[in-house]
Protein backbone atom coordinates (compact mmCIF):
# COMPACT_ATOMS: atom_id res chain seq x y z
CA UNK A 1 0.00 0.00 0.00
CA UNK A 2 1.37 3.40 -0.95
CA UNK A 3 0.39 6.95 -1.89
CA UNK A 4 2.36 8.77 -4.58
CA UNK A 5 2.16 12.56 -4.44
CA UNK A 6 3.40 13.88 -7.77
CA UNK A 7 4.21 17.55 -8.42
CA UNK A 8 1.25 18.91 -6.47
CA UNK A 9 0.87 22.70 -6.63
CA UNK A 10 -1.85 24.91 -5.20
CA UNK A 11 -2.26 28.69 -5.07
CA UNK A 12 -4.74 31.02 -3.41
CA UNK A 13 -4.83 34.13 -5.58
CA UNK A 14 -1.21 35.33 -5.57
CA UNK A 15 -0.03 33.09 -2.69
CA UNK A 16 1.55 29.73 -3.51
CA UNK A 17 0.46 27.30 -0.81
CA UNK A 18 2.20 24.28 -2.38
CA UNK A 19 4.92 24.18 -5.03
CA UNK A 20 5.66 20.97 -6.93
CA UNK A 21 5.26 18.77 -3.85
CA UNK A 22 6.45 15.21 -4.55
CA UNK A 23 6.44 12.41 -1.96
CA UNK A 24 5.85 8.68 -1.64
CA UNK A 25 4.15 7.42 1.52
CA UNK A 26 4.15 3.75 2.50
CA UNK A 27 2.64 2.10 5.56
CA UNK A 28 3.87 3.87 8.69
CA UNK A 29 3.59 7.15 10.56
CA UNK A 30 4.71 10.37 8.87
CA UNK A 31 4.98 13.69 10.67
CA UNK A 32 4.29 16.86 8.71
CA UNK A 33 6.07 19.81 10.30
CA UNK A 34 6.18 23.47 9.39
CA UNK A 35 5.17 26.92 10.66
CA UNK A 36 1.73 28.42 10.10
CA UNK A 37 1.17 29.10 6.41
CA UNK A 38 3.65 26.44 5.29
CA UNK A 39 0.95 24.54 3.36
CA UNK A 40 0.33 21.64 5.76
CA UNK A 41 -3.46 21.89 5.89
CA UNK A 42 -3.62 22.47 2.13
CA UNK A 43 -1.65 19.28 1.47
CA UNK A 44 -3.79 17.29 3.89
CA UNK A 45 -7.04 18.52 2.36
CA UNK A 46 -5.80 17.63 -1.11
CA UNK A 47 -4.84 14.17 0.15
CA UNK A 48 -8.30 13.82 1.66
CA UNK A 49 -9.93 14.76 -1.64
CA UNK A 50 -11.52 17.88 -0.14
CA UNK A 51 -9.47 20.28 -2.25
CA UNK A 52 -8.39 20.13 -5.87
CA UNK A 53 -4.76 20.88 -6.75
CA UNK A 54 -3.93 23.36 -9.50
CA UNK A 55 -1.57 20.80 -11.01
CA UNK A 56 -0.11 17.39 -10.28
CA UNK A 57 -1.81 14.20 -9.12
CA UNK A 58 -2.08 11.81 -6.20
CA UNK A 59 -2.04 8.08 -6.87
CA UNK A 60 -3.12 5.31 -4.49
CA UNK A 61 -1.68 1.84 -4.89
CA UNK A 62 -2.73 -1.27 -2.99
CA UNK A 63 -0.47 -4.31 -3.32
CA UNK A 64 0.38 -5.29 -6.88
CA UNK A 65 -2.64 -3.50 -8.37
CA UNK A 66 -1.94 -0.55 -10.69
CA UNK A 67 -1.81 2.88 -9.02
CA UNK A 68 -4.99 4.93 -9.42
CA UNK A 69 -5.70 8.65 -9.25
CA UNK A 70 -7.62 9.29 -6.02
CA UNK A 71 -10.01 11.67 -7.81
CA UNK A 72 -11.01 8.95 -10.26
CA UNK A 73 -11.38 6.42 -7.44
CA UNK A 74 -14.05 8.57 -5.80
CA UNK A 75 -15.84 6.82 -2.94
CA UNK A 76 -13.55 3.79 -3.30
CA UNK A 77 -10.72 5.99 -2.03
CA UNK A 78 -12.83 7.70 0.60
CA UNK A 79 -13.81 4.32 2.01
CA UNK A 80 -10.14 3.77 2.81
CA UNK A 81 -9.72 7.20 4.39
CA UNK A 82 -9.96 8.55 7.92
CA UNK A 83 -9.64 12.33 8.20
CA UNK A 84 -9.39 14.58 11.24
CA UNK A 85 -9.42 18.24 10.16
CA UNK A 86 -7.86 20.96 12.29
CA UNK A 87 -11.24 22.58 12.94
CA UNK A 88 -13.80 19.74 12.77
CA UNK A 89 -17.46 20.59 12.40
CA UNK A 90 -19.73 18.65 14.74
CA UNK A 91 -23.43 18.61 15.57
CA UNK A 92 -23.64 20.29 19.01
CA UNK A 93 -26.96 18.65 19.99
CA UNK A 94 -25.78 15.12 19.21
CA UNK A 95 -24.52 13.02 22.07
CA UNK A 96 -21.01 11.60 21.77
CA UNK A 97 -22.29 8.08 21.09
CA UNK A 98 -24.99 9.17 18.64
CA UNK A 99 -22.44 11.22 16.72
CA UNK A 100 -20.16 8.19 16.47
CA UNK A 101 -23.05 6.03 15.22
CA UNK A 102 -24.01 8.70 12.70
CA UNK A 103 -20.43 8.94 11.39
CA UNK A 104 -20.12 5.15 11.34
CA UNK A 105 -23.07 4.67 9.03
CA UNK A 106 -21.96 7.53 6.80
CA UNK A 107 -18.59 5.81 6.39
CA UNK A 108 -19.98 2.30 6.04
CA UNK A 109 -23.00 3.15 3.94
CA UNK A 110 -22.41 0.79 0.99
CA UNK A 111 -24.38 -2.46 0.92
CA UNK A 112 -21.38 -4.76 1.27
CA UNK A 113 -20.32 -3.06 4.47
CA UNK A 114 -23.86 -3.14 5.80
CA UNK A 115 -23.98 -6.87 5.27
CA UNK A 116 -20.58 -7.54 6.79
CA UNK A 117 -20.95 -5.10 9.71
CA UNK A 118 -23.91 -5.84 11.95
CA UNK A 119 -25.31 -3.29 14.39
CA UNK A 120 -23.61 -5.25 17.16
CA UNK A 121 -20.31 -5.00 15.32
CA UNK A 122 -20.73 -1.24 14.94
CA UNK A 123 -21.52 -0.81 18.62
CA UNK A 124 -18.51 -2.90 19.62
CA UNK A 125 -16.17 -0.83 17.47
CA UNK A 126 -17.60 2.46 18.74
CA UNK A 127 -17.31 1.32 22.34
CA UNK A 128 -13.69 0.24 21.90
CA UNK A 129 -12.70 3.52 20.26
CA UNK A 130 -14.47 5.68 22.86
CA UNK A 131 -12.71 3.78 25.62
CA UNK A 132 -9.36 4.19 23.89
CA UNK A 133 -9.75 7.99 23.64
CA UNK A 134 -11.24 8.20 27.16
CA UNK A 135 -14.70 9.36 26.11
CA UNK A 136 -16.75 6.29 26.99
CA UNK A 137 -17.80 7.70 30.36
CA UNK A 138 -19.26 10.82 28.65
CA UNK A 139 -20.89 8.95 25.75
CA UNK A 140 -24.34 10.30 26.70
CA UNK A 141 -23.18 13.90 26.98
CA UNK A 142 -24.06 16.37 24.21
CA UNK A 143 -21.16 17.63 22.12
CA UNK A 144 -21.91 21.25 23.02
CA UNK A 145 -21.18 20.38 26.66
CA UNK A 146 -17.74 18.90 25.94
CA UNK A 147 -14.48 20.65 26.70
CA UNK A 148 -12.12 21.57 23.88
CA UNK A 149 -9.89 18.60 24.64
CA UNK A 150 -12.86 16.23 24.60
CA UNK A 151 -13.98 17.54 21.21
CA UNK A 152 -10.45 17.02 19.93
CA UNK A 153 -10.49 13.40 21.05
CA UNK A 154 -13.94 12.90 19.54
CA UNK A 155 -12.63 14.22 16.21
CA UNK A 156 -9.88 11.61 16.36
CA UNK A 157 -12.37 8.90 17.33
CA UNK A 158 -14.55 9.50 14.26
CA UNK A 159 -11.47 9.49 12.02
CA UNK A 160 -10.48 5.94 12.98
CA UNK A 161 -13.99 4.51 12.54
CA UNK A 162 -14.22 1.76 9.94
CA UNK A 163 -10.54 0.82 10.21
CA UNK A 164 -9.26 3.13 7.43
CA UNK A 165 -6.02 2.24 5.70
CA UNK A 166 -5.11 5.94 5.24
CA UNK A 167 -5.35 8.18 8.30
CA UNK A 168 -4.83 11.94 8.02
CA UNK A 169 -4.67 13.82 11.31
CA UNK A 170 -4.37 17.60 11.54
CA UNK A 171 -3.16 18.66 15.02
CA UNK A 172 -4.56 15.57 16.83
CA UNK A 173 -3.11 16.49 20.24
CA UNK A 174 -3.91 20.22 20.25
CA UNK A 175 -5.65 21.26 23.47
CA UNK A 176 -4.82 18.06 25.37
CA UNK A 177 -2.99 17.91 28.66
CA UNK A 178 0.37 16.05 28.80
CA UNK A 179 -1.13 12.77 30.06
CA UNK A 180 -3.82 12.77 27.35
CA UNK A 181 -1.23 13.61 24.69
CA UNK A 182 0.85 10.59 25.68
CA UNK A 183 -2.26 8.38 25.72
CA UNK A 184 -3.38 9.54 22.25
CA UNK A 185 0.17 9.26 20.91
CA UNK A 186 0.38 5.66 22.09
CA UNK A 187 -3.07 4.92 20.65
CA UNK A 188 -2.05 6.26 17.23
CA UNK A 189 1.11 4.11 17.32
CA UNK A 190 -0.97 1.06 18.19
CA UNK A 191 -3.45 1.39 15.32
CA UNK A 192 -0.88 2.52 12.72
CA UNK A 193 0.86 -0.81 12.17
CA UNK A 194 -0.80 -1.47 8.80
CA UNK A 195 -1.85 2.06 7.82
CA UNK A 196 -0.46 5.16 6.17
CA UNK A 197 -0.72 7.79 8.90
CA UNK A 198 0.07 11.45 8.25
CA UNK A 199 0.14 13.75 11.28
CA UNK A 200 0.48 17.52 11.10
CA UNK A 201 1.44 19.12 14.40
CA UNK A 202 3.27 21.99 16.05
CA UNK A 203 4.14 19.83 19.05
CA UNK A 204 7.39 18.31 17.83
CA UNK A 205 7.86 16.14 20.91
CA UNK A 206 4.59 14.34 20.18
CA UNK A 207 5.93 12.76 17.02
CA UNK A 208 9.67 12.49 17.69
CA UNK A 209 9.26 8.98 19.14
CA UNK A 210 6.45 7.58 16.97
CA UNK A 211 7.08 8.87 13.43
CA UNK A 212 9.11 6.72 11.06
CA UNK A 213 9.68 9.73 8.81
CA UNK A 214 9.36 13.49 9.08
CA UNK A 215 8.37 15.86 6.27
CA UNK A 216 9.47 19.49 6.66
CA UNK A 217 7.34 21.93 4.68
CA UNK A 218 8.40 25.55 4.25
CA UNK A 219 6.45 28.08 2.16
CA UNK A 220 4.82 25.24 0.22
CA UNK A 221 8.08 23.42 -0.54
CA UNK A 222 9.32 20.16 0.94
CA UNK A 223 12.72 21.23 2.30
CA UNK A 224 13.67 17.97 4.03
CA UNK A 225 12.47 14.41 4.50
CA UNK A 226 13.87 11.59 6.62
CA UNK A 227 13.72 9.64 9.84
CA UNK A 228 13.87 11.60 13.11
CA UNK A 229 17.27 10.05 13.84
CA UNK A 230 18.63 11.15 10.45
CA UNK A 231 17.34 14.72 10.85
CA UNK A 232 18.56 15.01 14.43
CA UNK A 233 22.04 13.85 13.37
CA UNK A 234 22.30 16.95 11.16
CA UNK A 235 22.47 19.02 14.35
CA UNK A 236 25.51 17.25 15.77
CA UNK A 237 27.97 19.92 16.91
CA UNK A 238 25.42 22.72 16.50
CA UNK A 239 23.59 22.72 19.86
CA UNK A 240 25.27 24.45 22.80
CA UNK A 241 24.57 25.26 26.41
CA UNK A 242 26.23 28.12 28.27
CA UNK A 243 25.82 30.33 31.29
CA UNK A 244 25.83 34.10 31.09
CA UNK A 245 24.98 37.21 33.06
CA UNK A 246 21.42 38.42 32.52
CA UNK A 247 22.74 41.74 31.26
CA UNK A 248 24.53 39.91 28.42
CA UNK A 249 21.45 37.98 27.31
CA UNK A 250 20.25 40.50 24.71
CA UNK A 251 23.60 40.50 22.92
CA UNK A 252 23.70 36.69 22.87
CA UNK A 253 20.17 36.53 21.46
CA UNK A 254 21.14 39.07 18.79
CA UNK A 255 23.94 36.90 17.46
CA UNK A 256 22.68 33.37 18.15
CA UNK A 257 19.36 31.53 17.91
CA UNK A 258 18.21 30.90 21.47
CA UNK A 259 15.92 27.90 22.03
CA UNK A 260 15.72 27.76 25.81
CA UNK A 261 16.41 29.89 28.89
CA UNK A 262 16.44 28.84 32.55
CA UNK A 263 17.37 30.57 35.75
CA UNK A 264 20.58 29.31 37.34
CA UNK A 265 19.76 27.45 40.54
CA UNK A 266 22.53 29.06 42.57
CA UNK A 267 22.96 32.60 41.24
CA UNK A 268 20.03 34.90 40.41
CA UNK A 269 22.10 37.02 38.04
CA UNK A 270 23.01 34.01 35.86
CA UNK A 271 20.90 32.36 33.15
CA UNK A 272 21.47 29.00 31.47
CA UNK A 273 21.02 29.30 27.71
CA UNK A 274 20.57 26.70 24.96
CA UNK A 275 21.56 28.06 21.56
CA UNK A 276 21.89 26.81 17.99
CA UNK A 277 25.12 27.75 16.25
CA UNK A 278 27.50 26.35 13.66
CA UNK A 279 30.39 27.67 15.77
CA UNK A 280 31.07 27.75 19.52
CA UNK A 281 29.07 30.78 20.75
CA UNK A 282 31.24 31.43 23.82
CA UNK A 283 34.33 30.07 25.53
CA UNK A 284 32.28 28.45 28.29
CA UNK A 285 29.76 26.90 25.85
CA UNK A 286 29.39 23.13 26.00
CA UNK A 287 28.23 21.08 23.00
CA UNK A 288 25.18 18.97 23.91
CA UNK A 289 23.01 16.32 22.28
CA UNK A 290 20.42 17.67 19.82
CA UNK A 291 16.69 16.96 19.56
CA UNK A 292 14.20 17.07 16.71
CA UNK A 293 12.88 20.35 18.08
CA UNK A 294 16.40 21.81 17.75
CA UNK A 295 16.45 20.84 14.07
CA UNK A 296 12.95 22.26 13.56
CA UNK A 297 14.02 25.61 15.00
CA UNK A 298 17.27 25.53 13.04
CA UNK A 299 15.37 25.11 9.75
CA UNK A 300 12.49 27.48 10.37
CA UNK A 301 14.05 30.05 12.71
CA UNK A 302 11.89 33.08 13.33
CA UNK A 303 9.11 31.70 11.07
CA UNK A 304 7.98 29.59 14.04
Amino acid sequence: MSIHIKNISKSYRDKKALQNCTLTLNAGIYALLGPNGAGKSTLMNILAGNLLPDSGEILYQDGQAPAQNILKMGKNYRSKLGFMPQYPGMYPNFTVEYFMKYMYYLKCADKENKKSRTHGGAQTEITEILKAVELYDVRDRKIQALSGGMKQRLALAQAVLGEPSVLILDEPTAGLDPRQRISIRNYISQIALDKIVLIATHIVSDIEWIAQNVILLKQGVVVDFGSPHHLISKMDGKVWELKAEKEDLTEIQTHFRTVNLTQDEKEESIVCIRVLSDIRPAENAVCVGPSLEDYYLYVFGTET
